[in-house]
């Protein structure tokens, strides 16, 4: 579950920003990666409804396909920091990567 801590940061972090060639306001990252945070949220809630190794699979799919979203919007993390930005990308996806599904 920490992994769901470090998403909620991103998406934070996330709202402020905006970018990879995309127009960098709120409504535009919302639109944009509203789709994949409702798919994050239903695998985290199947997976805490049941832990099996599928809806694991699901829920880091689901986590990966958020991130990837999230970095097209790159561009403008400017507002926030390029740095905090990476930091924050970084720490979601080494917090995806170590899910293990087994």
């Amino acid at each position: 579950m920490t992994t769901i801590a470090g998403l909620s940061i991103l998406c934070i972090i996330g709202i402020s920003s905006c970018g990879g060639g995309k127009t960098c306001s709120v409504g535009a990252f919302n639109s944009d990666v509203n789709a994949a945070i409702q798919q994050l949220n239903t695998a985290i809630n199947a997976y805490a409804a049941e832990q099996t190794e599928a809806n694991c699979n699901a829920y880091k799919d689901a986590a990966q396909n958020y991130l990837d979203e999230v970095r097209t919007f790159s561009d403008c993390a400017a507002d926030i920091g390029q740095a905090n930005y990476d930091a924050a990308v970084d720490a979601a996806q080494e917090a995806v990567n170590s899910i293990t599904c087994n």
